[in-house]
């Protein structure tokens, strides 16, 4: 079944939502601990606090650009069809940080034949290079 765009930014933005509520239930759980060893150490101090547990601030501005980002990976990826579907859609967003950092470490190489025969190389990121020499080799390295 597929779904709209919006459908799947929505979805997307849903799945993006998981990483910042995981991170509150990890934070929930440090927090617990610490008054358990508290309790069990019979100490009559004061309890440790939630808030000084966690640290809202960056946790939302986290939350905020993980579902931001969730919500953009899975909005391009149905627009593409590489993935249709609710689940699709939401595991989209669960999985675009991941997805992000595969893809920032690809690196785009194109090979086109100029007029006189000898290739030309075009690297993302770099303007027209002609790269028939092993890398350093131009360079005496």
């Amino acid at each position: 079944m597929t779904v709209s765009l919006w459908i799947a930014v929505l979805c997307g933005g849903l799945g993006g939502s998981v990483r910042g509520l995981l991170a509150v239930y990890r934070d929930i759980v440090a927090w617990l601990q610490a008054r358990r060893e508290l309790h069990q150490k019979r100490r009559r101090g004061r309890r440790p606090r939630f808030s000084h547990a966690t640290d809202w601030p960056a946790e939302l501005i986290g939350m905020a650009v993980q579902i931001t980002i969730g919500a953009l990976v899975s909005g391009f990826l149905t627009y593409a069809g590489t993935v249709s579907g609710f689940a699709g859609a939401v595991l989209a967003g669960v999985s675009a940080p991941a997805i992000l950092a595969q893809l920032s470490q690809v690196r785009l190489t194109y090979r086109l034949a100029a007029e006189d025969g000898e290739p030309i190389v075009l690297t993302a990121g770099t303007d027209t290079e002609d790269d028939t020499e092993p890398k350093g080799a131009k360079h005496g390295g």
